[in-house]
Parts: structure tokens; C-alpha cells; sequence
């Protein structure tokens, strides 16, 4: 998030109780609110984040302009609904069950911007270490941070 606001882009992180987006999958209503004088709003999100921003879209899809997954995939079609959307994963992710992933892409616009970060993992998105059943990265969570802000960035300005 903050590689992306470093590029100009007002970025929000809403705090989840216990770290899981599925306990309050409202919480962007808060920044929303707060920040009225914001007229384009993307919903995103990590892995299950990911999942969860899926959903808030397809009951907030008026207001949003669309969707930013990171080794994610939605839990729901938003196909119909969803105005623009980009999915970011690694190519060594070995998290990102890529079976689920790739049936789940018929819920997405027809327009999904799909990107393949070479080298990078499912932890590569965050700053958390390690995680079991992962791939072994050829680059580091800030390579691959970096790169992920310059895709979302460009992504949010087209």
C-alpha cells in the first residue's frame, strides 16, 4: 500500500479483527465515508483479502470503480458488475490454489487485466515472512512490491 500511495494513489488499509477480512467485510464503508472528497474508489485485497473485496463489490458495485487482486481470486461473479479489474499473482506462488484460480476467472470481467510477476510468491505481496506450502522466490518481497505498485498504479490510471 504504501509503494502504491508512494506513486500518488490515496490508499486506505482497514484494520480486520483477528487479521481476517471475512470479520468485517463492510469496513471500507468507514474510509469511504471519511473521505468524501474522493470520487474513484477501488476495493482490493491479498488472498482471502482478495476474496472478501470481491464480495463487498458485488453489494457496492455503484460506487466502485473495480476490483485489485493479489494472489486472489473473487469468491462470487462479479462479471456483469465489476467495471475493471487486474489479478496479480506470482509465478512461484505455491499458495494460490491455481485449479480454484482458474475456474473462478469466469466471474471476472472479460477485461481482467491478468499479470504474472516472474520470480515472485504469495508472501512476496506482504511483509509478514515466510509462508507454509509457498514457492521459493527469485526475487525479494520488495522487488515484487514494487512491481505490484507500478501494475496497480498503471492499472488505476488507464
Amino acid at each position: 500500500m504504501r509503494a502504491i500511495a508512494e506513486h500518488g494513489v490515496f490508499c486506505a488499509l482497514v484494520e480486520m479483527p483477528l487479521n481476517l477480512a471475512f470479520f468485517d467485510i463492510n469496513a471500507a464503508d468507514k474510509v469511504i465515508a471519511e473521505y468524501t472528497g474522493i470520487k474513484t474508489w477501488y476495493v482490493g485485497g491479498h488472498s482471502l483479502g482478495g476474496a472478501v473485496a470481491s464480495i463487498y463489490l458485488s453489494s457496492h458495485y455503484e460506487s466502485l470503480s473495480g476490483l485489485v487482486l493479489l494472489a486472489s481470486y473473487p469468491s462470487l461473479d462479479v462479471s456483469l458488475i465489476c467495471n475493471k479489474a487486474i489479478s496479480i499473482y506470482g509465478s512461484a506462488d505455491g499458495v494460490l490454489n491455481r485449479g480454484n484460480y482458474s475456474e473462478a476467472s469466469k466471474f471476472l470481467p472479460p477485461t481482467v487485466r491478468e499479470v504474472v510477476i516472474d520470480g515472485g510468491n504469495h508472501a512476496g505481496f506482504g511483509m509478514y515472512g515466510e509462508q507454509e506450502g509457498d514457492g521459493e522466490a527469485t526475487i525479494t518481497a520488495g522487488e515484487q512490491i514494487l512491481l505490484t505498485a507500478e501494475y496497480v498504479t498503471e492499472f488505476i490510471n488507464v
